[in-house]
């Protein structure tokens, strides 16, 4: 899969990245997680992996990603724990609950996806939110030549921002791990 994604230009989480949320996964013996972008499931496969327990919800939007998804899911052991979702994530609806929701979609969606999947954490539970450092450009969104990109990079800065402010979770940057991680983690109704 990782060859793949390589050869074809796949945005998969990068390995230091991943193996970071996999730690993070088992610490906090994470059950439940509803994954905004799945790709080609490298990411979902590997966090089903941790625990036969674990059940994933994923979401994906392009028909081509998802059927390469439901290929390697199919082909799997881990089949039973993961329930793959072709749509757009704005369409995308459920009442359930999750300990961990990772978000690795359109990056200036994070705000939109934070607040309209908020109330499908857990107390206590994380939000983790890849390429927060967007390949080192965040600290000079002025630098790409692209108007895109730098209306991309203020976004990212801005969501960053907000985050850090967010009066119901505690958040932590962790910059130097692939691609740059965000941690929210829900407060206990009594802390917040």
């Amino acid at each position: 899969m990782q060859r793949y994604a390589l050869i074809h230009d796949v945005p998969v989480m990068q390995e230091e990245g991943q193996l970071f949320l996999l730690r993070l996964i088992r610490e906090q013996k994470v059950r439940s997680i509803l994954e905004l972008g799945t790709a080609i499931a490298y990411t979902t496969l590997a966090m089903a992996s941790q625990d036969p327990q674990i059940h994933i919800d994923t979401v994906e939007r392009d028909p081509q990603m998802a059927a390469l998804a439901e290929d390697y899911i199919r082909r799997s052991s881990h089949a039973a724990q993961i329930t793959l979702y072709p749509m757009d994530i704005d369409d995308f609806v459920t009442e359930k609950k999750y300990d961990l929701i990772l978000v690795d979609a359109a990056k200036a969606q994070y705000p939109v996806y934070f607040r309209r999947f908020q109330e499908n954490l857990q107390e206590e539970g994380l939000f983790v939110f890849d390429d927060m450092v967007f390949h080192g450009m965040i600290e000079r969104p002025e630098q790409p030549k692209n108007r895109s990109t730098r209306n991309l990079l203020r976004r990212i800065a801005r969501f960053r921002r907000e985050a850090a402010s967010e009066s119901g979770f505690t958040c932590e940057f962790y910059d130097k791990i692939g691609d740059g991680i965000l941690i929210m983690r829900r407060r206990k109704k009594d802390e917040s």
